[in-house]
């Protein structure tokens, strides 16, 4: 069985015919790309589709615009007996595991500016606004400041904060806590004569 698309069928710029075959998960990812030419950081149809979840993509396809071509192969396939389209629920609740453990794990952020969420990409897909990362900065009082550590990835930044002062206890420094978590001071030594570079203030904050 073949499907014809039309090139009124947007974003299609010529007529092109499809072959309807077994596996309609397959068929079904093929005219998702065909009408669906999005590539955004923000959109959760590419990203379904890029992580295996078909059905789910197809469902929020069908609910955001009009695929037609989607629409006519779900009518061959259901015809043809090669669809089980009710599996979708099934999807659904794996969908909503996947994009909990992504939202834990960093690799999905949501925008201060807009509020939007966003897969992986460093700035928004919507207002284009930077993903927030956090900063560990050393303010020396020897009048120095350097950043220490950058990612979006609080773990790593705390990380290297733990080792910051560590190092800084091994050498001798008092630590004093300003705010728990957030901000540590490094205490010159009683007697010194020169104020050493690593007395100051590490910082620990979440930059836009």
């Amino acid at each position: 069985m073949k499907i014809t698309a039309v090139k009124s069928w947007y974003p299609l710029d010529e007529n092109r015919a499809f072959d309807v075959g077994r596996d309609h998960l397959a068929d079904f990812e093929e005219a998702i790309r065909a009408e669906y030419g999005c590539e955004s950081s923000c959109c959760d149809i590419c990203h379904a589709l890029e992580a295996g979840f078909v059905l789910v993509a197809a469902d929020l396809l069908t609910s955001a615009i009009e695929a037609p071509l989607l629409a006519a192969l779900e009518q061959a396939h259901r015809f043809n007996g090669t669809a089980n389209l009710a599996s979708s629920e099934d999807e659904w609740p794996k969908w909503h595991e996947y994009w909990s453990e992504a939202e834990k794990e960093g690799r999905l952020w949501k925008c201060a500016h807009c509020e939007v969420f966003n897969w992986g990409s460093n700035y928004c897909g919507a207002c284009l606004a930077p993903r927030p990362v956090w900063k560990l900065t050393h303010a020396a009082y020897c009048g120095m400041a350097r950043v220490l550590a950058s990612d979006p990835d609080p773990e790593v930044v705390r990380a290297q904060a733990a080792f910051e002062i560590r190092y800084a206890r091994r050498k001798g420094f008092d630590i004093a806590v300003r705010r728990c978590g957030a901000e540590w001071e490094i205490l010159e030594s009683e007697g010194c004569a020169l104020v050493p570079g690593e007395s100051g203030v590490l910082t620990l904050e979440l930059t836009a």
